[in-house]
Protein backbone atom coordinates (compact mmCIF):
# COMPACT_ATOMS: atom_id res chain seq x y z
CA UNK A 1 0.00 0.00 0.00
CA UNK A 2 1.37 3.43 -0.93
CA UNK A 3 1.97 5.90 1.87
CA UNK A 4 -0.26 8.97 1.89
CA UNK A 5 1.35 12.34 1.26
CA UNK A 6 1.28 14.50 4.36
CA UNK A 7 0.75 18.24 4.01
CA UNK A 8 0.93 21.00 6.61
CA UNK A 9 -1.33 24.00 6.03
CA UNK A 10 -1.20 27.18 8.12
CA UNK A 11 -4.03 29.65 8.68
CA UNK A 12 -6.82 27.08 8.29
CA UNK A 13 -9.50 28.99 10.19
CA UNK A 14 -10.24 31.31 7.24
CA UNK A 15 -9.19 32.64 3.86
CA UNK A 16 -6.64 30.88 1.69
CA UNK A 17 -5.66 28.42 4.43
CA UNK A 18 -9.29 27.31 4.83
CA UNK A 19 -9.71 26.92 1.07
CA UNK A 20 -6.49 24.88 0.86
CA UNK A 21 -7.82 22.65 3.63
CA UNK A 22 -10.95 21.96 1.54
CA UNK A 23 -8.93 21.40 -1.62
CA UNK A 24 -6.44 18.98 -0.07
CA UNK A 25 -9.25 17.15 1.72
CA UNK A 26 -10.69 16.22 -1.70
CA UNK A 27 -7.59 14.09 -2.24
CA UNK A 28 -6.18 11.20 -0.21
CA UNK A 29 -3.72 13.41 1.70
CA UNK A 30 -3.17 13.43 5.44
CA UNK A 31 -3.42 17.04 6.58
CA UNK A 32 -1.96 18.89 9.54
CA UNK A 33 -4.12 22.02 9.68
CA UNK A 34 -2.85 24.82 11.89
CA UNK A 35 -4.60 27.92 13.14
CA UNK A 36 -3.79 30.69 15.57
CA UNK A 37 -4.73 29.72 19.13
CA UNK A 38 -7.39 32.44 19.34
CA UNK A 39 -8.89 31.38 15.97
CA UNK A 40 -9.52 27.71 16.73
CA UNK A 41 -13.17 28.48 17.53
CA UNK A 42 -13.78 29.36 13.87
CA UNK A 43 -13.31 25.67 13.02
CA UNK A 44 -15.63 24.26 15.69
CA UNK A 45 -18.59 22.47 14.18
CA UNK A 46 -17.03 22.41 10.70
CA UNK A 47 -17.93 19.03 9.12
CA UNK A 48 -14.53 18.78 7.42
CA UNK A 49 -12.99 18.17 10.84
CA UNK A 50 -14.72 14.80 11.07
CA UNK A 51 -12.10 13.37 8.72
CA UNK A 52 -9.57 11.01 10.28
CA UNK A 53 -7.00 12.41 7.84
CA UNK A 54 -7.04 15.90 9.39
CA UNK A 55 -5.14 16.83 12.53
CA UNK A 56 -5.88 20.33 13.86
CA UNK A 57 -3.10 22.06 15.79
CA UNK A 58 -2.86 25.50 17.37
CA UNK A 59 0.14 27.42 15.99
CA UNK A 60 1.45 30.95 15.74
CA UNK A 61 3.98 30.58 12.91
CA UNK A 62 6.29 33.08 14.63
CA UNK A 63 6.83 30.48 17.38
CA UNK A 64 9.65 28.47 15.82
CA UNK A 65 9.89 26.01 18.71
CA UNK A 66 6.16 25.16 18.51
CA UNK A 67 6.30 24.84 14.71
CA UNK A 68 9.27 22.49 15.00
CA UNK A 69 7.42 20.42 17.60
CA UNK A 70 4.39 20.09 15.33
CA UNK A 71 6.56 18.92 12.43
CA UNK A 72 8.39 16.44 14.69
CA UNK A 73 5.13 15.11 16.21
CA UNK A 74 3.59 14.75 12.75
CA UNK A 75 6.56 12.87 11.35
CA UNK A 76 6.65 10.57 14.39
CA UNK A 77 2.91 9.84 14.05
CA UNK A 78 2.34 9.76 10.27
CA UNK A 79 5.74 9.89 8.56
CA UNK A 80 7.57 12.63 6.64
CA UNK A 81 5.76 15.75 5.52
CA UNK A 82 6.10 16.09 1.76
CA UNK A 83 4.97 17.84 -1.36
CA UNK A 84 2.16 16.38 -3.50
CA UNK A 85 3.35 15.28 -6.93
Amino acid sequence: MAQSTIVLITGCSSGIGRELLSLFNCNPFKIVATTLPHSIGALEGDPILGSNRIWIRRLDVTDYAKASRIVRDTEETWGPIGYPH
